[in-house]
C-alpha cells in the first residue's frame, strides 16, 4: 500500500474562494524490488497540470524552501509591528 497525503487549500481559479476546495495529492511511488522511489505531487481538479515526480532529495528541498519562506514571513510580521 502507497501513503497518501491530501492538502486541502482556498482556490483562486475554482468559483468559491472562501472554501478550501482545491488539493494538491502527495504520494509515495515505490519501484518494482522496494527501491526508494520518488514522491509524486498531484492536482486532481486541474486536468492540463501534469503530475509531478520528485527524488526524495528534490522533496526535502522543496519542504525546507517552504519550512524557509514561512520563517522569512513571520520574521518580517514582527518588523513590521
Amino acid at each position: 500500500m502507497m501513503p497518501v497525503k491530501i492538502v486541502p487549500f482556498e482556490s483562486r481559479f475554482l468559483p468559491n474562494p472562501n472554501d478550501k476546495n482545491d488539493c494538491i495529492v502527495i504520494r509515495n511511488v515505490r519501484s518494482f524490488g522496494g527501491g526508494t522511489g520518488n514522491i509524486e505531487l498531484a492536482f486532481p481538479f486541474h486536468e492540463d497540470t501534469p503530475n509531478f515526480q520528485l527524488s526524495l532529495q528534490e522533496a526535502m528541498e522543496l519542504r525546507n524552501a517552504i519550512d524557509e519562506a514561512y520563517h522569512i514571513k513571520l520574521i518580517e510580521q514582527k518588523e513590521n509591528e
